[in-house]
């Protein structure tokens, strides 16, 4: 048997929803697509995921999101469906940029085609995450912050 890791947010301990049939079973390395709007593709994970849902939900008939839900192995099919489709991508992360999720899944993507200028990743600062509660509030990536950027690349 090959070990499974399971990394989860602290921010999201207070966040309630269906979480479907509580006897299937996810399958790794499939992520979850929610809408299928046709002028943006927002790819992310965890706390980022559902805060970009919720910046931009009064654009979510133009958006497509993707829930990576594994991250290893992430869902190569998938992404390069829908980035194929929709031609630009935001993806939304909580760590630093160097070494993440979010350049593997811009390697990704560039297998797809030119992603010059339609591929944005937005990020946490490059820091390591502090420890204070207000100090970690500044460094995470913000609300503000993923929708400048969603109407950035939709412009």
């Amino acid at each position: 048997h090959e070990p499974v890791l399971f990394f989860e947010h602290k921010a999201l301990y207070g966040v309630e929803g269906d979480v479907g049939d509580p006897g299937a079973m996810l399958p790794l390395g499939r992520a979850i697509v929610h809408g299928s709007g046709g002028r943006l593709l927002v790819i992310g994970y965890s706390r980022p995921f559902h805060a970009a849902m919720e910046a931009l939900r009064d654009m979510e008939g133009d958006i497509t999101f993707i829930d990576l839900a594994t991250i290893k192995p992430l869902d190569a099919e998938t992404l390069m469906e829908h980035f194929s489709r929709v031609g630009k991508a935001l993806i939304v992360q909580d760590t630093p940029l160097q070494g993440s999720v979010g350049e593997s899944v811009l390697r990704i993507l560039s297998e797809a085609g030119e992603v010059h200028g339609r591929v944005r990743i937005s990020s946490a600062c490059d820091m390591p995450i502090p420890a204070s509660g207000q100090l970690e509030r500044q460094a995470l990536l913000s609300a503000a912050q993923i929708r400048a950027a969603a109407i950035a690349l939709m412009a």
